[in-house]
């Protein structure tokens, strides 16, 4: 999950629900016009930084933070819902919301794709996409 704002700004990354209607921050006492909080509930939140952009083409983005957020490979999370929604914490202004969704079957493609940085011990799996690969004879 990905934000921009001002770098050096910290951002809150809130996982809860949605809320039947958004809430404007300022009646919560917060100087926000304009801005509202969609979650109805908070069950977890994650601290972290807008860094400066190391690339000049995406200089012009602010800072940007970033959270992963892993799953455990449970049959219970099948069908699972939650709301996600950034909070910058010096400019008291917020993101939309995203609702997430875990899929409500097991995948059923017999591969999957392992994505992730040649430094890093750990990479990504991605059990919906595979490469293709194409061979010509001559």
């Amino acid at each position: 999950l990905v934000a921009f704002g001002p770098p050096g700004n910290l951002a809150l990354l809130l996982f809860g629900d949605l809320a039947p209607q958004p809430v404007p921050l300022c009646a919560l006492g917060l100087p926000s016009p304009g801005c509202n909080a969609y979650l109805g509930s908070i069950f977890d939140v994650q601290l972290a930084r807008f860094e400066p952009q190391s690339l000049p083409v995406l200089a012009g983005r602010g800072g940007e933070a970033r959270i992963s957020v892993g799953l455990p490979n449970q049959s219970w999370l099948l069908g699972a819902t939650a709301a996600v929604q950034w909070l910058d914490l010096q400019r008291l202004e917020t993101s939309n919301a995203l609702q997430l969704a875990v899929a409500g079957s097991l995948p059923v493609l017999d591969m999957a794709l392992v994505d992730g940085v040649p430094a890093d011990p750990e990479g990504h799996a991605t059990v919906h996409q595979a490469h293709v690969l194409r061979f010509e004879y001559q």
